[in-house]
């Protein structure tokens, strides 16, 4: 058909046409291969769009509760730890001059 749109030529290797085949058992086929081809790749990049979307909030959210957690056990650990310390360490020697 008639298209001022540009076109892409796309293989139909094995694993592509299974695919397509696949698909086609569920979906209209009623614009042939080339009408279910276009029909996945718009659900897919939808799809995509949607992963990278919820992918971005979940980042959000654990860095919202990140940011929002009490590390003041934690401080209190390393305080202690940092007092304990001169105790462990061997005595320092002067520097030469």
């Amino acid at each position: 058909m008639p298209t001022s749109h540009p076109r892409v030529q796309v293989t139909l290797d094995p694993e592509f046409a299974s695919a397509v085949d696949r698909a086609g058992t569920h979906l209209d086929g009623l614009h042939g291969r080339a009408g279910l081809i276009r029909t996945l790749a718009l659900r897919g990049a939808e799809e995509i769009s949607r992963e990278a979307e919820s992918a971005t909030q979940a980042r959000a959210q654990a860095i919202e509760e990140l940011l929002a957690y009490d590390f003041s056990p934690v401080s209190d650990v390393v305080a202690k730890r940092e007092s304990d310390l001169s105790d462990k360490l061997p005595p320092s020697q002067p520097r030469p001059t």
